[in-house]
């Protein structure tokens, strides 16, 4: 209740009024129903298959080489018809040995949202690969296949944490 004895009267005597706002958001009426990518030797291959575009406006393809930082690589407009629709974009590989990717699902009214992050991969003579780089609160390390240990150090070279592996 907005009145006097709950937000008091600083200046007795005057008109006050209370504005008040109300925003309201609805989940876009498109379904990704997957989103998947194929490595080839000189290109990344996107996938992905939709249904219900009802005032999709486009897909915007995004690329990261962290895992955390991503930025726009390309753009398809959206089909915007009921049913299933399939999409795929190629990407020229960069000197990076894994690539992470995502759309962003963009509609009409400027509202989005984005997909799943997909993570692919080419052939490298790297026997593990350890991501995101730099570490903010975790860190993912795959391909390790034998016992052993892990040193993860600061930039000061400062022994954070000790790792023994069990594989």
């Amino acid at each position: 209740m907005a009145d006097n004895a709950t937000f008091g009267d600083p200046c007795p005597g005057t008109v006050k009024r209370l504005y008040i706002e109300a925003v309201y958001s609805t989940p876009l009426p498109l379904k990704l129903i997957s989103f998947s990518g194929t490595n080839l030797t000189t290109e990344n291959l996107l996938y992905w298959e939709t249904s219900n575009e009802t005032n999709t406006k486009e897909f915007i393809i995004e690329r990261s080489n962290d895992g955390n930082r991503f930025y726009a690589i390309g753009t398809l407009p959206s089909l915007n018809r009921p049913g299933n629709n399939h999409y795929s974009y190629s990407d020229t590989l960069q000197q990076v040995s894994v690539q992470f990717y995502r759309l962003k699902l963009a509609d009409i009214d400027r509202t989005f949202t984005y997909s799943s992050v997909i993570k692919l991969g080419h052939s490298s003579d790297a026997k593990f690969n350890v991501f995101p780089n730099p570490v903010l609160n975790s860190v993912t390390i795959e391909g390790l296949q034998n016992k052993g240990s892990i040193e993860i150090t600061d930039l000061l070279g400062r022994g954070m944490q000790k790792l023994h592996i069990i594989a």
